[in-house]
């Protein structure tokens, strides 16, 4: 399953930079509502779309939630129609005014041909910390149920997003992450 996907604007205009688009990210920030749908049209090699619908509410100074959603529709395979699903709540607390710890759990479901579909669940655990305009995010991801007797890809993963201010109502965002999958 493409649990891996990036399911908000955000990561999508970031190259799918994961740290950019964390909850943990957004409880620290000013904003108390973020709402995002997205769709995305590849043609090469072979067409696909992916739909997606992101909301993250700070219900507090020190509590955020977030639910999100993508669904993928595949190519025809032999006269069948590919998809995969995702589906994730998560919640965040700020320990402090620096510091944001969170957990995401999501359900990722793969259709692959007539028969053949395969389904799990996984969640991320995460903290990110405020260091002036640098926001580090470090934790694990995808811990969760075996697929067809195999683990799905976890990682031990950190990232770091630079937010430039630039002139007056602009800036600029550098993103990075790194994963180690084990």
């Amino acid at each position: 399953p493409f649990t891996r996907n990036a399911a908000g604007i955000n990561a999508f205009s970031m190259g799918g930079v994961n740290a950019f688009d964390d909850l943990t990210y957004f409880a620290l920030g000013g904003s108390s509502l973020e709402s995002e749908l997205s769709f995305r049209l590849f043609k090469a090699p072979v067409q696909t779309n992916d739909l997606g619908i992101t909301t993250k509410l700070k219900a507090s100074d020190r509590l955020a939630f977030a639910i999100n959603a993508a669904y993928d529709m595949g190519p025809e395979l032999g006269g069948f129609k590919t998809s995969d699903m995702l589906v994730g709540l998560g919640a965040s607390f700020n320990v402090n005014d620096m510091l944001s710890v969170g957990v995401t759990g999501r359900y990722a479901s793969s259709s692959l041909a007539k028969d053949c579909s395969l389904s799990g669940f996984g969640a991320d655990v995460l903290a990110t910390s405020l260091l002036g305009p640098v926001k580090v995010t470090a934790g694990v991801r995808n811990l969760g149920t075996k697929v067809n007797g195999a683990p799905m890809p976890a990682s031990i993963s950190a990232g770091a997003v630079y937010e430039l201010e630039m002139a007056e109502d602009s800036q600029m965002t550098l993103a990075c992450d790194m994963d180690y999958f084990f």
